[in-house]
């Protein structure tokens, strides 16, 4: 029973964020947003923000092509972010990381390691 305690207060500790939430962290100050002359659907805030439709709200480092779909709306975004001096963001490189194809052998094989450990210690 003692182990049982153990892996739960592991995962719990694992599960639970030690850092506290920053309620000011990346807000966009609503009340500085104005009207983007070129375009009425969008407002663009003193902060970098742009606002579409007054609903969605997108910061211009966020504005990638690998990020906004389709890429019309990308261009648009872009010339809008520019505009007002944000400038957009880049595309982000490949990471080159394991193709997702190795998940699954590698559980499995993990799986296959922890029925051995348990069948050995009994």
């Amino acid at each position: 029973m003692g182990r049982t305690v153990l892996v739960t207060i592991v995962l719990v500790l694992t599960l639970v964020d030690p850092a506290p939430a920053d309620p000011g962290h990346d807000v966009p100050d609503f009340g500085s947003a104005v009207p983007v002359p070129s375009n009425s659907d969008y407002q663009i805030t003193a902060d970098g923000h742009l606002i579409y439709e007054g609903d969605t709200v997108i910061g211009c480092e966020d504005v990638r092509p690998d990020f906004v779909a389709p890429r019309e709306l990308y261009q648009e975004q872009a010339e809008i972010c520019a505009q007002a001096g944000f400038p957009p963001g880049k595309a982000l490189p490949d990471t080159g990381g394991p193709p997702l194809l190795l998940a699954p052998p590698a559980l499995l094989l993990l799986a296959a390691g922890l029925l051995v450990r348990a069948a050995v210690a009994h």
